[in-house]
C-alpha cells in the first residue's frame, strides 16, 4: 500500500476562497461524463516523453473528454465548437466542430469529411468492429437536427447512419463494444421504451435491444442517505472491458445492481461476467472500498475512470470526492485491484492518495498508470488541501509504478490546471491528454484541450536488476574501510578481504546510513539525505546525486492557483529522511526499501519507485520517490529480532544480514516481501561483516544487437502471435511493428491478434526498434485454416500407487501429436516433488503440518510420446500417486488455461475442490481430490462429474484420489464437494481448466 487511510477533499477552484463559497460554487458544477474507459496498451518499455508533441490541434473552447483511436485517425469528443489545425488544409484557421471532429493520428491534418453538429457534449466514443464508424453517446439530444443520445456516424463521410437508432431517456457516460453487442452505461431507465436501469447491451447494428446485458442498477450513493447530500443521476459512469473479454468493471452511482440470478448490494462498483449468452454480476466479488460518504455535499458519487493493465492481471479506478476525516475513505485516489482477488471485501492492492484534489480519468500501459485531474500533489495521503510528508508535485498529470502505485519521474504538468485532465487515452504510440486548459508545463507549450506525449523520444521504464551476490561488498565496518569479498549465494560460503580492492568511491562510508544496490546504481543514506552514484562494482563511481522529488526545482515556486496565500506545489520529504540517522541496515525489494533502527526488534519498509529524471539544479534527480506510509513487516522480533541487525542483502532466497555486536552473517528464509523463519548463523562466512552498509556487486550490463522472434497461434482464420521472445541486449525494446503478409494495416504490440480473410500460408514479418534506434526483422510462414478446431475429448489415463522415490507410468498408447496432458501427483511429504523431463509445471500445494504435497504438470503430446515412460520423483520413500490425464482438441501450446489448488489438514469427510475461472464455454474442468489417510479407501464425487481416473493405495499414511471432469460454461468452477469414507486428515485438491 502506497498510502495510509486518510482522504482529501473535493475538485478545487483556481482561487483560494472560503469553504462555504467552494461548496456553493461545487453544487453547481455538473457531475464529470466519462469517456470510453482508456484500452491497455503495450508500451515497448517506455515512460512517454514529457514534451508534447506539436501537431496537435488547438480546441478553441469548452473542454475534451473522450478520445479514441481509429486506424490512423483520431476521433476527439466533448463541449467546444470551435477547432484550429495546425497542419494540412487550413492549418492554423479556426473552423467550427460541434463536440467532435477527427483528423491525422500522426499530422495533425483535420479530417475534413468528418462533422457532424451535436448540440450538447460528446462523453463517449467507441469504434466499429471494422473500423468503419463510431459510436457516439453523451448529454447532447440531437445531432444534426435529429433526436438522438446515442448514435453511429461514418468515419470517411460524418453521415449518421439511420439505421442504428436506439432511443434512450437519459445520458450516455460509457460505452464498450463486445463482439457485435454494444455495451452501453449511463443516467436512463428506459432504452428502446423497455426498462432498463443505468446498463444495457445493445444490437451494434440494428441498435435494437439485446437481452445479453440484463443488469438494473439503483440507489444513490449518498443522496437520500447522508444528511444534505447532493443528489446526482443514478446509473453507469465507466465500463471497462478486460482485454480477454471476459469481464467489465463497472463504476457509478448505485448501490445494488440486479441480474438474472439475484440482486447484490454493490455500493459504486461491481465485476461483471462476460459469458457466452449472458452478462452477471460475480457473486464473488464485492469491495467496500468505495462505501464512504466523503464530501456528500458535493457529490452524490465520486468513482470516474478506469484503465485495464494490456495483459489483464489488474485495473485502476480513479475517483473524486472529497474528505471527512475519520477511517478509511477512498476518495482523491488512483487504486489498484488485482484481477486475481476475490471476496466480499475486495482490498486494493496499492493506493496513492492526492491529498484532496481529484482525479478523474486514466490509462494504464505495460510500464506505467497515467493519471490525469485537478490534482496538485501526489504520494499525499496525509495531506488534506495541502502538501504533508511524502509529498510531491505533479501539476494536472502524474504516471504511477504500476508495482506500487509510487509517482514515477514523468512529471509535464498542466499550470494553470483548470477544471481538470478529463480523459487520458493510451495509443500504441503515446499517451493523450484531453482538458479544459490550454497550456503544458507552467504554460511552457501551448496545446489547447489536447496533446499527445508520444513513447518516441521516451525513457526507458526502470527496472529490477539487485545485482551480483557473488561479491559483497562491506562499507565501514572501521572508519570508511570498503572492501570487496567473493561469496557464494548457494552455500553461504565467504570471508570479508583484508584489503580494500576498491576507492569506495570517495563517500564517507563510516558516516553512512543504509546502502543498497540497483539497476548499476548505489543508493545510500547519508547525513539524513538519501543519494545514489553509478557503479561498475570496481573504482568507477559517478558523481553523487541527491534523491530530492519533493522539492522539484521546476514547480517550488509556482503558485498553484490557489491565492492570496501564495501556496505552491513544493513537496514535503517522507519521515524516512528524519529516520536516516538510526538506520542499521537496509536493502531493496519487491520495489520497496526495507530497513532496520537501532532499538528496535521490527523489519521495516516503504515503497519505493526508483525511476529518476534530471532536475535543474546540478547533481540532483527528481524520482526516486518514497511512500510516506511505513510498514512493520517483522514486528516483536518473530520469527527474528533485528536490534542487532547491521548491513544486509537479497540473495538465492535468503535474507543475509550482520549483527552489530559479533559481525556475524545470518541467514534467513524470504519469499520475497517478507522473512519467513528464523535465522540461523552463516558458519560459513568467516570475517567481520558488521558494517554501515553490507551490497552486492552490480550486475554486468551485456550490450549486443536486438533479435526479433515471435510465435503464433491459429484457429478459425484468427491467429495470436507473441513477440515475448525477441530481445534487446543493453536496451529496451520501444516499439513492434507486424506486417501480416494480407495487405491488411501494420499490427503493433507484443501480442497482437489478426483475423485473416481467408486460409493460406502468409509471411508474416515482424520489426522491432529499441530505445537506442536499432531495428530487427524476421519473416515465418504462418498457416491459416478455416477449419474449426474440434470440441475438447477424453482419450485416456494412466495411473500409479506405491511407496517409493520414484513413481512411473506409462503414456496410453492412444495419445497422439496435439493431445493435451494433464500429470497430478501427490505425496505423503512435505518436500518438493521432481518433474519429468519436458514437462510444464502448473503449480503446487503444500500442507506442511500434514506432510502432503501436490504437484501438476502439462504438455501438448509429441508424436512420440504415446507408450513412453514417465516418472515423478519424491524426496524421499513416501505413499504417492501420480494421474496422468490426456485429451484431444486443447491448445497446442498450453492446454492449462487456469487452474487452482490446495493441501491442508482437514477433519471430516467433505472436502471441496479450489475455485478458478473458466475462460470459455465448453472447457473441460477436471477435478481432483486426494487424501492421506490409513483408514480411508474411496471417495464418492459429485453429480455431474465423470469418473476418469482412481489412485488407491495401501498401507498406513497412503494416498487415495481420484479425478473427474465435466465440461461447462464460461465463469467460477470449482468448489465441488466429494466425501471420503472416513475422514481424511490431510487432503489435497485441483481444479483444472483445459481450453481448447
Amino acid at each position: 500500500m502506497s498510502g495510509v487511510y486518510v482522504m482529501g477533499s473535493t475538485r478545487r477552484v483556481t482561487a483560494r476562497i472560503a469553504i462555504a463559497t467552494v461548496l456553493a460554487l461545487i453544487a453547481t458544477i455538473p457531475a464529470l461524463e466519462a469517456s470510453a474507459s482508456s484500452p491497455g496498451v503495450e508500451d515497448g518499455g517506455v515512460i512517454a516523453n514529457v514534451v508534447p508533441a506539436a501537431f496537435t490541434p488547438n480546441i478553441g473552447n469548452g473542454a475534451t473528454e473522450a478520445i479514441v483511436q481509429v486506424g490512423t485517425r483520431m476521433v476527439i469528443g466533448g463541449s467546444f465548437t470551435s477547432v484550429t489545425p495546425t497542419a494540412g488544409t487550413g492549418a492554423g484557421k479556426a473552423v467550427t466542430r460541434n463536440r467532435i471532429f477527427a483528423f491525422n493520428a500522426t499530422t495533425g491534418a483535420l479530417d475534413t469529411g468528418f462533422a457532424p453538429s451535436f448540440n450538447g457534449e460528446v462523453d463517449a466514443i467507441v469504434p466499429t468492429a471494422d473500423g468503419s464508424a463510431v459510436y457516439v453517446g453523451g448529454t447532447f439530444t440531437s445531432v444534426n437536427g435529429v433526436s438522438t443520445r446515442l448514435s453511429e456516424f461514418n468515419l470517411t463521410t460524418g453521415a449518421r447512419i439511420a439505421t442504428f437508432n436506439p432511443s434512450f431517456n437519459g445520458q450516455i457516460k460509457d460505452l464498450a463494444l463486445v463482439g457485435n453487442r454494444l455495451l452501453v452505461a449511463g443516467n436512463f431507465t428506459t432504452v428502446n421504451g423497455a426498462a432498463h436501469g443505468g446498463l444495457v447491451s445493445l444490437n451494434a447494428t440494428t441498435g435494437a435491444t439485446d437481452p445479453y446485458l440484463n443488469i438494473n442498477v439503483s440507489g444513490h450513493h449518498n443522496f437520500g442517505h447522508v444528511p444534505g447530500a447532493v443528489q446526482g443521476g443514478v446509473g453507469g459512469v465507466s465500463i471497462a472491458v478486460s482485454p480477454d473479454r471476459t469481464r467489465a468493471i463497472v463504476d457509478g452511482n448505485f448501490t445494488s445492481a440486479k441480474d438474472s440470478v439475484g440482486t447484490y448490494a454493490r455500493d459504486q462498483i461491481m465485476n461483471v461476467i462476460l459469458g457466452p449468452t449472458s452478462a452477471t454480476v460475480d457473486p464473488n466479488w464485492k469491495s467496500n472500498a468505495y462505501t464512504s460518504a466523503c464530501f456528500a455535499n458535493a457529490y452524490d458519487s465520486y468513482v470516474r475512470d478506469i484503465g485495464w493493465s494490456p495483459d489483464g492481471s489488474y485495473f485502476v479506478l480513479s475517483a473524486t470526492g472529497g474528505y471527512n476525516g475519520g477511517s478509511f475513505q477512498d476518495c482523491d485516489t488512483a487504486s489498484r485491484f488485482d484481477a486475481s482477488s476475490t471476496g466480499q471485501n475486495v482490498a486494493p492492492a496499492w493506493i496513492d492518495f492526492t491529498g484532496t484534489d481529484s482525479l478523474y480519468s486514466v490509462a494504464v500501459t505495460t510500464s506505467a498508470v497515467y493519471v490525469g485531474g485537478h490534482n496538485r500533489w501526489l504520494n499525499n495521503p496525509l495531506g488534506q488541501d495541502k502538501a504533508a510528508a511524502g509529498a510531491v508535485p505533479r501539476p494536472g498529470l502524474a504516471a504511477l509504478d504500476p508495482a506500487n502505485g509510487e509517482p514515477l519521474a514523468w512529471n509535464p504538468g498542466r499550470q494553470p490546471r483548470g477544471h481538470g485532465a478529463e480523459v487520458v487515452y493510451a495509443s500504441p504510440a503515446g499517451i493523450w491528454v484531453g482538458s479544459d486548459t490550454d497550456f503544458i508545463g507552467n504554460g511552457r507549450y501551448k496545446r489547447q484541450k489536447l496533446s499527445f506525449f508520444p513513447f518516441a523520444g521516451g525513457t526507458p521504464a526502470t527496472g529490477n536488476n539487485t545485482g551480483d551476490a557473488h561479491t559483497v561488498f562491506v562499507a565501514g565496518a572501521s572508519g570508511n574501510s570498503f572492501s570487496a569479498n567473493t561469496f557464494d549465494p548457494t552455500t553461504g560460503a565467504g570471508s570479508v578481504a583484508a584489503s580494500q580492492p576498491s576507492n569506495g568511491g570517495g563517500i564517507a562510508w563510516g558516516a553512512a546510513q543504509g546502502a543498497f544496490v540497483l539497476n548499476g546504481r548505489i543508493w545510500y543514506g547519508q547525513g539524513g539525505q538519501f543519494f545514489y552514484r553509478t557503479w561498475d562494482g570496481a573504482n568507477a563511481f559517478g558523481p553523487a546525486q541527491l534523491v530530492d522529488p519533493y522539492n522539484d526545482p521546476a514547480w517550488d515556486t509556482v503558485v498553484n492557483g490557489s491565492p492570496p496565500s501564495g501556496a505552491t506545489y513544493r513537496g514535503i520529504p517522507p519521515a524516512f529522511y528524519g529516520e536516516l540517522s538510526k538506520v542499521t541496515g537496509m536493502f531493496y525489494a519487491n520495489r520497496a526499501i526495507y530497513y532496520t533502527m537501532t532499538g528496535s526488534k521490527n523489519l521495516f519498509k516503504r515503497a519505493f519507485s526508483p525511476d529518476t529524471a534530471a532536475s535543474s539544479v546540478p547533481n540532483q534527480v527528481t524520482g526516486g520517490v518514497i511512500s510516506p506510509v511505513e510498514q512493520t513487516v517483522v514486528s516483536g522480533g518473530s520469527p527474528v529480532d533485528f536490534t542487532d541487525a547491521g548491513g544486509m542483502f537479497v540473495a538465492n532466497g535468503s535474507l543475509w544480514y550482520a549483527t552489530r555486536s559479533d559481525g556475524k552473517l545470518h541467514q534467513a528464509p524470504w519469499n520475497g516481501t517478507t522473512v519467513t523463519g528464523p535465522s540461523t548463523v552463516d558458519a560459513l562466512a568467516t570475517g567481520n561483516w558488521a558494517a554501515k552498509g553490507v551490497f552486492v556487486s552490480p550486475a554486468a550490463v551485456v550490450n549486443g544487437p536486438p533479435t526479433a522472434s515471435f510465435t503464433s497461434a491459429c484457429s478459425s482464420l484468427t491467429c495470436s502471435f507473441n513477440a515475448s521472445s525477441s530481445t534487446a541486449p543493453g536496451s529496451t525494446i520501444t516499439s513492434y511493428s507486424w506486417d501480416f503478409g494480407d495487405g491488411s494495416p501494420a499490427g503493433s504490440g507484443v501480442t497482437p491478434n489478426h483475423l485473416y480473410g481467408s486460409a493460406n500460408t502468409y509471411q508474416v514479418t515482424l520489426t522491432v526498434t529499441t530505445a537506442k534506434g536499432e531495428h530487427a526483422s524476421v519473416t515465418n510462414p504462418v498457416i491459416v485454416s478455416n477449419v474449426v478446431p474440434p470440441a475438447l475429448g477424453f482419450v485416456g489415463q494412466a495411473t500409479t500407487n506405491g511407496n517409493s522415490t520414484t513413481e512411473t507410468l506409462t503414456v496410453p498408447a492412444n495419445v497422439a501429436a496435439g493431445n493435451g496432458l494433464v500429470l497430478i501427483a501427490t505425496g505423503a511429504t512435505a518436500g518438493p516433488l521432481t518433474a519429468p523431463a519436458g514437462w510444464t509445471q502448473i503449480g503446487t500445494s503444500s500442507g506442511a503440518s500434514a506432510s502432503v504435497t501436490t504437484t501438476a504438470w502439462q504438455k501438448a503430446a509429441t508424436a512420440a510420446d504415446h507408450g513412453t515412460a514417465v516418472s515423478v520423483k519424491f524426496p524421499a520413500i513416501v505413499h504417492g500417486s501420480v494421474q496422468l490425464l490426456a485429451y484431444s482438441g486443447t491448445n497446442a501450446v498450453s492446454p492449462v488455461a487456469a487452474s487452482a489448488s490446495k493441501a491442508t489438514q482437514m477433519t471430516g469427510t467433505v472436502y471441496a475442490t479450489p475455485t478458478t475461472t473458466a475462460p470459455a464455454t465448453g472447457d473441460v474442468v477436471i477435478s481432483f481430490w486426494a487424501s492421506k489417510s490409513s483408514t480411508v479407501t474411496g471417495w464418492s464425487t459429485p453429480a455431474g462429474q465423470t469418473v476418469r481416473s482412481v489412485a488407491n493405495g495401501s498401507g498406513g499414511g497412503r494416498i487415495n484420489s481420484v479425478a473427474t471432469d465435466a465440461a461447462g460454461a464460461a465463469g467460477p468452477v470449482g468448489g465441488l464437494n466429494a466425501t471420503a469414507n472416513t475422514s481424511a486428515g490431510a487432503f489435497a485438491a485441483w481444479t483444472i481448466v483445459l481450453g481448447p
